[in-house]
């Protein structure tokens, strides 16, 4: 035992002996550490936010549609889901809300032109539980701030939609304007269209009752809890295809891909420079020490034990590069989760829309226990590995 803490004395002693490489070394390490963190950081909470602004389109974590509309994104022969099943589906722990829904390609049509758009069949109290909106459809429709602008439209307007029933008629309706919604994708605005489910079922299949017709369904938008990556298994619909947000916007999950392997492969490089900064003081370190250790090594110091010493060493100034990190990353992201990092400057002041998206204008980095772990590993995994090869070239030299 005293043997050991003679050796952790010893290890502290050097660290001490020249002050000024010591904190180099360790200022090294706790700047790369600081640098990866608030990097990987900032690109977490970026990726958060786009994840969030496409499931928030009406995309939700995952949908669970029928066969045809999974296959053609059109159909007319829906999903007959019981409302008992539905509410099995909403009472999982694992689920926050839910929307099930009709959609309907069609046409809208003013004077200014025609679009093609979708209508929103949605269950006004489940969606606004989902997919907040500023007003819900009551007898009329819902439709985005862009298709407003483009049509010129405000609320209590009319609008023709032309639309093809369930039995193959081409049909026209006029419907009021109850509300216009604003979302982050412009394209979404400018395409989607919300109408009580009970009409939109009522305009395809007048011929079916009101029970039956509360049951049709195309797809039923599941959002789960965060941090969940399980789905809740319901007998009745196991069988049933699901599409989850990715494989709907696979751009933007192509774009959340490139971002992680963009902060992967800095990190990395911001490691390797580190190995090579530290790894030359440390090995100078040993060698200015090659004569001491020789004594220490006749007089009754085994190998073993110049090994621990070192490594010892090592471990002290990883927790001294860690305190130091903590202080600097801490205080930094500290202000940018508080106010954000603004990104605006980048493209001119103007906002960022990728695959109908509409990035913030600012970026607020998470930091969780797996990025602290990760970064904790790697500091312990490059320092560990200096000293390794600063000893193994002095153990080689040694009588």
């Amino acid at each position: 035992m005293k043997r050991i803490q003679y050796l952790i004395k010893f290890s502290q002693k050097n660290i001490t002996r020249n002050t000024k490489r010591s904190l180099f070394i360790c200022l090294s390490i706790a700047l790369s550490i600081s640098i990866s963190i608030i990097v990987t950081a900032t690109f977490d909470g970026l990726n958060f936010q786009i994840e969030e602004a496409v499931k928030d389109c009406n995309i939700g974590d995952y949908q669970i549609q029928d066969t045809d509309f999974f296959e053609r994104n059109v159909s007319f022969s829906p999903l007959r889901v019981e409302k008992e099943i539905l509410e099995r589906l909403q009472a999982s722990p694992l689920v926050k809300s839910l929307s099930p829904e009709l959609v309907l390609n069609a046409y809208a049509a003013a004077t200014q032109g025609s679009l093609p758009i979708q209508l929103l069949g949605t269950q006004k109290i489940q969606h606004q539980k989902a997919f907040p909106l500023s007003s819900q459809p009551n007898e009329g429709i819902v439709i985005g701030k862009k298709l407003a602008a483009h049509f010129q439209l405000n609320i209590g307007d009319t609008l023709v939609i032309h639309f093809q029933s369930a039995d193959g008629q081409l049909l026209s309706e006029n419907f009021s304007i109850d509300g216009i919604y604003e979302k982050n994708g412009p394209d979404f605005e400018k395409k989607h269209i919300y109408i009580g489910h009970d009409r939109l079922a009522k305009l395809l299949w007048p011929e079916k009752n009101m029970k039956e017709q509360a049951q049709f369904f195309n797809r039923i938008i599941v959002r789960l809890f965060p941090e969940t990556t399980q789905r809740p298994q319901i007998a009745e619909l196991g069988n049933l295809p699901v599409k989850t947000w990715r494989q709907i916007n696979s751009e933007m999950s192509a774009v959340i891909d490139f971002h992680k392997g963009m902060s992967g492969i800095f990190t990395m490089i911001l490691l390797a420079m580190v190995f090579i900064t530290i790894l030359i003081p440390i090995s100078i370190s040993w060698q200015e020490r090659l004569e001491e250790l020789s004594t220490l090594k006749i007089i009754g110091m085994s190998k073993k034990d110049i090994w621990f010493a070192g490594l010892a060493e090592g471990f002290y100034i990883v927790l001294i590069a860690i305190t130091i990190s903590t202080l600097i990353s801490g205080t930094i992201i500290f202000f940018q989760t508080k106010n954000g990092i603004d990104l605006m400057f980048l493209t001119g002041g103007q906002g960022v829309t990728r695959a109908g998206i509409r990035l913030e204008g600012l970026i607020y980095p998470i930091v969780n226990s797996k990025l602290i772990l990760s970064s904790v590993i790697s500091t312990l995994v490059i320092v560990s590995l200096s000293y390794v090869l600063a000893l193994g070239r002095v153990m080689r030299k040694l009588k």
